[in-house]
Order: C-alpha cells, then structure tokens, then sequence
C-alpha cells in the first residue's frame, strides 16, 4: 500500500477481435488515470414527524403518530401510554415513505399538565439509521367532586286515618347508600314511629296535621334534613247526635258543641258571589273553625269574596284568623270551583296548625298561630262577615251554586248539633239543608236545599 500519494492505476484490457477477414486477435489497451472514489450507501432521512391531537383531553384517548422517510426500509415507532410510563414500541414497513401509528393513552392522573413522548427510528438494509421525536401535552386531571349529601326525595305523605294501620317509607336519592333516617324536630301522631330504614308506621291515636323534620344521612355521614307533613284524619261528626235549629244574622252552616275539640276538618267548593250595582258593599266568606257559640273568640280559616261597589269586580282571598285579631291573608290560589281542605289541629299545647289545601289544584298552605280558649265548638259555615272597625255584620252577598260542606271531621265529644239559618233585616238570606254521612249544602236565600 501506498501512503499519502495517490496511485495511477493502468489497466490492460486484451480483447480479442476477429477481423472481418479472418485476421488475428489484436490487443486493446485501455488506461484509467486519477485518484480511485468509493461511493458509499446513504444514511436514512426522517423528513418530518407529527403526533395528533398536540392536546389530548384528561380522559385520555388516542395519538395518532406519523412521519416521513426517505431511504429506509422499515421504521421503529415507540410511544408511552401514560406520562413517565415505559415506552411501546412497534416496527412497521416504510418502503413507501410514510409511516402511521396509533397509541392510546391512559387518562390522566396528575392534577398539572403533562407530556407524552414518542419517537420514530428508521433502518435500512445496512442498518444505518434516523431517529426523531415528538410530544403531546394531557390535559390534567379533573379533580374529584367532593361527596354530595343525599337529598330527600318525598314530597309529601299519604294521609292516615285516626285508629288505621298506617306504613309510609321515606325515600332519598344521592349521597352514598345505605341511609339512615332519624327524627331531627317536630312531634310524630301518637303510636306512629319512624325506625332508621326511613319507614314510618304504627296505628295513630290522635289526629291532626303534624310538622315533622326528618333526617337523611349516608354511610359518608353526609346529612340533609326536610319537612314534611303527616295528617292523620280525624273521626266523622256524630250524627247520632240531636240537630237544634238555630238562627244567627251573620252564620249559616251548621256547628257542633261540647268538647274540648282539639280537630277539625272539612272541605267545600269556591262558590261566585254575585257583583252588586249599588253603591252597598256585600261580602261572604266560606270556613271552618273552633269556638264562637259560647265563647267570645274564633280559631278559623276559610276563603272571603269583597264586592266593589258599582263594578263587576270580585275580590278574593284566602285567610286565617283568631278571632277577635284581624285575619291575615294566606298564599293559596284558587278559583270558583275549586274544592277547598280547611284543617285546623292542635300540634303541641295551645300550638295550632292552619292548613289550607285546594284540592283541585294540589296546592297547600300552613299557618302556625297560638291559641287557647274554651274549645267547646266546631263550625262549617258561610258567613257574613262583620265590619273590622266597628263590629257590625256586613251585608251578604248573593252566591252560587249552593256551597255544599263535605268530609265533616271532628275530635272529642259531642253533645249537640246546630243547624244555623241566616236571617238579615228579618229575611232568610243563606239556609242549609239538613245533614247526612256526605255532609250539607247551604244556599242563598230562605229555600231548604237538597241534602248531598
């Protein structure tokens, strides 16, 4: 070998050739001159490498990876399935030039943002390689809502009936089950109680509307509390007992005496009173109440319809009153038609509970008022109203339909009925019929209506 020159190499190539006549062979001299190059396999290109989609949501999903080559025969695509994890690798052909993989990525785990490696080797058959990179970036991880506390879900109760087997179940939803249920305020009907699976059940011995909260917690010890409302219904009026007919300038319906009534309830229908032309205002009212036969105060509640004087305009209201305090409006809507609950019950020790329920539409209202006093009568009634500054009785209105009192319930003892008929400047203006198990019906004027 020689060394820091470069060498001549001649080479002599003999070739023979026939000539066309038939002469020998003459030799061919071929001479290379300058320096010998070896020309050697190029390295493999990696043009261009991508990953899809450069952000990746924290539930994970998948990376699509793809790349360009030149001069390579096959390609080795690695990638991690999580930040920080191994990586996977695959070896796929790329002859043609371009090369495509999937990955799918866990969902994140870290609550910051992360990257996601990948990378691409590409090979030929001398094993020359290229290799790139590329990344992505997973959103961080949602952190975990904190532990909701489960909600009651009952709405409202069925109504028990005084010496009935009664069985409701409280339900609740969210949270984390099992529940557990406890009475958290308020006073449970004698001889019902409420065990810890939510079931309310026992055989009530006193009747009337009973407040309760109720308390829901889950096995996370999470607590919502609710209230809602147990009736019990009271015993029928006691028609075996004697009927007195009875007149008053300002009721007519029908009460009972004795006592001490701590319940009672009926329902009636929302009759039209009629406007009036003249420039004398009339007024009526539908109710049911406690004490005003021999006692000097009302406990009651009911509708009242105004009249404006030389208009068509009705104005009516829903109220609650203990009598001889003004009455105060309640919120509940209604319209002529509409049947109407009035229960009045003794929660606790002079507490009482107001509740008025238009049955036609669902809606409810409850008012809570302090009262103490004889308790020696009950009263369905329409009324004529007295004046709230001066005391005198206001002139009843025309209705109709009849007002028909239905549903009479009433607790403790009864000696005697009355049948009232109202009579203003000597003339009947509201009589009731008599009264039957499906209650009464009174109308405008001095005729006897039909029996319900």
């Amino acid at each position: 070998m020689l060394r820091g020159v470069i060498c001549s190499v001649v080479a002599i190539l003999t070739v023979a050739a026939a000539a066309a006549t038939g002469g020998s062979a003459t030799p061919l001299k071929l001479t290379v001159g300058g320096p010998l190059r070896v020309t050697a396999l190029k390295k493999p290109t990696i043009v261009s490498v991508s990953a899809s989609p450069i952000l990746l949501q924290s539930k994970g999903g998948t990376v699509t990876v793809s790349a360009s080559v030149r001069g390579a025969t096959s390609c080795i695509v690695s990638g991690q399935r999580r930040p920080f994890g191994p990586y996977i690798a695959h070896t796929l052909n790329c002859r043609s030039g371009h090369v495509k993989m999937r990955f799918p990525v866990l969902a994140a785990t870290s609550t910051s943002q992360q990257t996601i490696h990948f990378k691409i080797r590409a090979l030929h058959a001398k094993q020359k390689t290229a290799t790139a990179s590329t990344s992505i970036v997973e959103a961080p991880a949602q952190p975990a809502p904190p532990p909701q506390a489960p909600a009651v879900s009952t709405a409202s109760l069925p109504e028990g009936t005084l010496g009935a087997a009664y069985s409701a179940q409280l339900a609740a939803t969210g949270g984390k089950p099992p529940y557990s249920w406890s009475l958290a305020g308020g006073t449970l009907p004698a001889g019902v109680a409420l065990d810890p699976t939510g079931l309310l059940s026992g055989t009530p011995s006193v009747p009337g509307d009973y407040i309760v909260t109720v308390e829901v917690a889950d096995a996370d010890h999470l607590n919502t509390e609710a209230t809602v409302l147990l009736s019990i219904d009271g015993p029928a009026l006691d028609l075996t007992k004697p009927v007195n007919g009875a007149h008053s300038q300002n009721w007519s319906g029908y009460d009972v005496n004795g006592g001490p009534f701590t319940y009672v309830s009926g329902t009636f229908n929302v009759v039209a009173m009629a406007p009036t032309a003249t420039s004398t205002d009339t007024h009526m009212s539908e109710w049911v109440g406690i004490d005003g036969v021999t006692s000097q105060t009302v406990l009651q509640a009911g509708i009242g319809e105004d009249s404006v004087p030389g208009s068509s305009i009705i104005e009516q209201y829903a109220w609650s009153e203990v009598y001889p305090a003004p009455p105060q409006l309640v919120p509940l809507s209604f319209n002529d038609g509409d049947q109407i609950t009035v229960t009045i019950s003794e929660i606790t020790t002079n507490v009482w509970n107001l509740r008025l329920k238009n049955q036609t539409s669902g809606q409810s209202a409850n008012v809570q008022v302090n009262y103490s006093s004889a308790l020696s009568s009950a009263e369905w009634i329409v009324e004529a109203p007295a004046d709230a500054s001066s005391g005198n009785v206001l002139t009843l209105g025309q209705y109709a339909p009849a007002a028909t009192f239905t549903k009479l319930l009433v607790n403790g003892a009864q000696s005697t009925i009355d049948s009232d008929q109202m009579i203003q400047q000597g003339t009947p203006v509201s009589t009731p019929s008599s009264i039957s198990p499906n209650g009464f019906t009174v109308q405008y004027g001095g005729d006897t209506p039909a029996t319900p």
